[in-house]
C-alpha cells in the first residue's frame, strides 16, 4: 500500500523592524553563524525556517564601530532591531556624560550657556532658565550647591536613530543626585538633599565623539542598569560665608559688603578669562582683571605666551570661591579650581588647585594684584 508522507516545512522570509535607515552595512547572525545579507538592501532574509530554538540577530556597521542587536528566537516574521551598550559604548558613554555634566556645572557657576554646544532647543532652553534663575536668586542673597554622587545606565534596549544625516542613541540613566539651597550669609542651617531620577538621555554622534544632545524625564525601571564612572564634586553657586565671616559682615557697613562680593566676582572672572587668553593667546581678554603696571602682570602675561607655544590649551571644570577674608584694605580670596590640560598629543589631565588671590581697588575697579 502506498502511503504518502508530507514534507513541506515552515518556511518563509523574514523582515526586520529598524527603527532607522541609513547607508550602512549589515550582516543577519543565524544560530550564531553570521551570513552575508544587508538588511537595508534587500527585501527579506530566506526562505527560512520558522523555528522557536534557533536565534536571530543583525551586525551593523556604525561609523563608530559594528554593534550586534540583541538576539531573538525565530518565533515571528518581524525581528525588532535594539541594541545592548557593550564595553567599548559604555566607556564612550562616560565620557560624553563626563563632559556634559562639568560643562553644564561651569556654565550654572559662570552664569553663561553659550560653551554647552550641541544642545536640543528645548534642553538649551531648560538649562538658561535654570541657570539664569538661580544666578538671580544668588545675587539677592541666596546660595546653592549642586552634586552629581553617581549615574546608573541602562545597557538594554539602547535605541539607535538616523535623523537628517544625524545619528542618535537613547537609553534610560539614572541619577542620584544632591543639591542645597539656602541663605548664603546664614548657613547654619546649611545641608543637601540627595534624589534619585529617571531620564531618557539622547547622545548626538558628532564625527568621531558622542555628546549628550536632550535629556527628558523618564518614569521607567532599569532592567540591566551598570554604574558608569561619572561624578561630580559639590560645586557652589553664591559663596556660602562660615558662621564668623557672615557675622562680620553683618555687622560692617553695606559697602564693605559690597566689595566683598565684588572681590569674588572678580576672581572667579580671572580664572575664566585666563584659560580663555591661554587657549586663544591674546592676553587682552585677562587685562582688565588684573592690576596694570604690577608684577603679576608681567608674570601673567608671560605665562600666556609661553603656554600658548607649548601648544597646550586648558577647560575650567569648576571653580568656586570657599572664602574672602579683608586684610589692609584688601582681599584675600581662597578658591577651589579643577582645571583640564590638554596637551599637543591630545593626552588629558584634570587638577585640582587650591589659591589664595590677592584682590584690590584700582580706580573704581577691583582687580587681581597676586595669587599664592
Amino acid at each position: 500500500m502506498k502511503k504518502d508522507v508530507d514534507l513541506s516545512l515552515d518556511a518563509t522570509y523574514i523582515g526586520f523592524d529598524v527603527p532607522f535607515e541609513g547607508e550602512l552595512d549589515s550582516r543577519v547572525v543565524y544560530n550564531d553563524e553570521t551570513i552575508d545579507f544587508n538588511i537595508f538592501d534587500e527585501e527579506g532574509f530566506g526562505p527560512i525556517a520558522m523555528d522557536e530554538s534557533s536565534s536571530i540577530a543583525v551586525e551593523i556597521d556604525f561609523p563608530w564601530g559594528t554593534m550586534t542587536s540583541v538576539e531573538h528566537p525565530l518565533d515571528r516574521r518581524e525581528i525588532p532591531v535594539s541594541f545592548e551598550v557593550d564595553k567599548k559604548m559604555q566607556k564612550s558613554l562616560e565620557e560624553a556624560l563626563q563632559d556634559h555634566v562639568d560643562l553644564y556645572l561651569a556654565s550654572w557657576q559662570k552664569n553663561d550657556v553659550t560653551k554647552l554646544g550641541h544642545l536640543s532647543d528645548s534642553l538649551q532652553e531648560t538649562y538658561e532658565y535654570e541657570i539664569e534663575s538661580d544666578n538671580e536668586s544668588a545675587e539677592n542673597g541666596y546660595g546653592y550647591d549642586k552634586q552629581l554622587i553617581s549615574m546608573l545606565l541602562d545597557t538594554d534596549n539602547v535605541q539607535v536613530d538616523f535623523t537628517e544625516d544625524d545619528y542618535y542613541l537613547s537609553t534610560i540613566i539614572k541619577e542620584n543626585s544632591a543639591t542645597g539651597f539656602y541663605d548664603k550669609y546664614d548657613d547654619a542651617d546649611r545641608e543637601e538633599s540627595e534624589y534619585n531620577n529617571e531620564f531618557r538621555y539622547m547622545f548626538l554622534y558628532d564625527k568621531k565623539d558622542w555628546v549628550v544632545y536632550d535629556k527628558s524625564t523618564a518614569s521607567a525601571d532599569l532592567s540591566s542598569p551598570v554604574e558608569l564612572d561619572v561624578a561630580s564634586d559639590m560645586v557652589t553657586l553664591g559663596s556660602a560665608k562660615t558662621s564668623k565671616t557672615a557675622s562680620a559682615e553683618v555687622s560692617s557697613d553695606s559697602n564693605n559688603d559690597t566689595d566683598s562680593d565684588g572681590a569674588e566676582a572678580v576672581t572667579l572672572d580671572y580664572v575664566y578669562q585666563m584659560v580663555e587668553a591661554i587657549n586663544d593667546n591674546d592676553y587682552e581678554l585677562v587685562a582688565p582683571y588684573i592690576k596694570s603696571g604690577s608684577d603679576f602682570e608681567k608674570t601673567q602675561s608671560e605665562l600666556v605666551d609661553h603656554l600658548n607655544d607649548s601648544e597646550m590649551t586648558q577647560e575650567v571644570i569648576a571653580a568656586s570661591v570657599t572664602d574672602v577674608k579683608e586684610k589692609d584694605g584688601k582681599w584675600i580670596v581662597t578658591t577651589d579650581e579643577t582645571i583640564k590640560l590638554i596637551y599637543e598629543s591630545g593626552k588629558e589631565e584634570t587638577e585640582d588647585y587650591g589659591w589664595e588671590y590677592t584682590v584690590e581697588k584700582e580706580g573704581d575697579s577691583l582687580v587681581v594684584s597676586r595669587i599664592e
